[in-house]
């Protein structure tokens, strides 16, 4: 039997806080257009 192992990598998208320099803590932000276009999904 062969074992092994799946890493996966998540990357959170551009919002107008982050480009603002401001903490969202435990508000949920929408993605800016850049976050929009910047998306990528693979399978």
């Amino acid at each position: 039997m062969n074992k092994f192992t799946i890493i996966n990598t998540v990357r959170y998208g551009e919002t107008d806080y982050n480009r603002n320099k401001r903490y969202a803590g435990t508000i949920d932000v929408s993605l800016n257009e850049v976050g929009i276009r910047d998306t990528v999904v693979a399978n």
